[in-house]
């Protein structure tokens, strides 16, 4: 298994929020060392450019349902690149995001731990 501190990886950030896909980058970046990053807006264009480019993992939110369009994608294209789904909606179960092909789901008011957790256990699924 690589490294995961000392090797490169390619996260792909699915968000409109600017702010919020610079915050995760920085606390990627802290975390895991040296990553290559690609960003999208909508689940279309995240599909994309898995298409072109080999990512190890998806960030991706749930609101407005795009998490949900990006799990559908992935099993119409057969993608299996891990895809953890970000939500501050706590009525939302992570074994509903599973059954829909998520790789994990963090729920984003439970701190940095949980998501350093499902990004760690991705990478290494990747490897």
């Amino acid at each position: 298994m690589k490294d995961l501190e000392n090797s490169e990886h390619s996260i792909l950030i699915l968000d409109e929020d600017q702010d919020l896909r610079s915050v995760l980058k920085s606390f990627i970046t802290e975390r895991f060392g040296r990553c290559k990053f690609y960003t999208s807006k909508t689940a279309q264009e995240a599909i994309n450019i898995v298409n072109e480019v080999q990512i190890d993992v998806i960030l991706s939110p749930l609101k407005n349902n795009v998490g949900l369009e990006l799990l559908s994608l992935c099993r119409e294209f057969s993608l299996d690149t891990p895809v953890i789904i970000l939500s501050g909606d706590v009525s939302v179960q992570a074994y509903e995001m599973k059954k829909h092909g998520a790789f994990a789901y963090v729920f984003k008011g439970s701190g940095e731990e949980p998501l350093f957790r499902a990004i760690r256990a991705s990478l290494c699924k990747a490897a």
